[in-house]
C-alpha cells in the first residue's frame, strides 16, 4: 500500500498521514498482526521526516490501533485478542458474546462483497435510521 503525502493542503501531512494508515486497517489493507513499513521505508515513499512518522506512530499506539514490539517493529494490533474479549449483556439481559466482533465480521462481509467503507457506513446507518423510525413492529 502506498500513502500519498500532499504537501499544499491545509492539513497537517501527519494528520494525512495517520488517517490513510487508519484507513488501510479499517478495510482490511494492513488485517490484524501486519508489520507496518518501517519509519525509512515509509520516509522514503512519502518524502516526510522519520520524526513525523514516529509520531503518527506513536499516537496510533496510543489509540490501540498498532502495538510496537522493541526491536521488531509496529504491528496492527489484533482486536480480537482473547484476554480482551466481553461478554455484553444483550436486549432483554440476554447474554451475547462479543457483539463487536459480530459487527466487525458484518463490516467485513460488506467489504468483501465489494462495499466501500463509506457505503457500509451508508447501509448501516440507513438500516439502523428505518428501524428507530418504523419501531420494533418493523422488524
Amino acid at each position: 500500500m502506498r500513502f500519498h503525502i500532499q504537501q499544499e493542503s491545509d492539513i497537517p501531512a501527519s494528520t494525512q498521514l495517520y488517517n490513510q494508515i487508519c484507513f488501510a486497517i479499517a478495510a482490511r489493507h494492513y488485517p490484524p498482526g501486519h508489520r507496518l513499513p518501517s519509519t525509512r521505508q515509509l520516509a522514503m515513499q512519502t518524502g516526510l521526516h522519520r520524526n513525523t512518522i514516529s509520531k503518527v506512530y506513536r499516537q496510533l499506539e496510543t489509540d490501540g490501533v498498532v502495538e510496537a514490539l522493541a526491536g521488531s517493529g509496529i504491528y496492527v494490533r489484533d482486536r480480537l485478542k482473547p484476554r480482551e474479549s466481553q461478554i455484553v449483556p444483550g436486549p432483554a439481559g440476554k447474554v451475547q458474546p462479543d457483539l463487536d466482533r459480530q459487527v466487525r465480521q458484518s463490516i467485513d462481509g460488506l467489504l468483501q462483497a465489494g462495499c466501500t467503507l463509506q457505503q457500509a457506513r451508508d447501509l448501516l446507518t440507513r438500516e439502523i435510521d428505518w428501524r428507530l423510525r418504523c419501531g420494533a413492529a418493523c422488524w
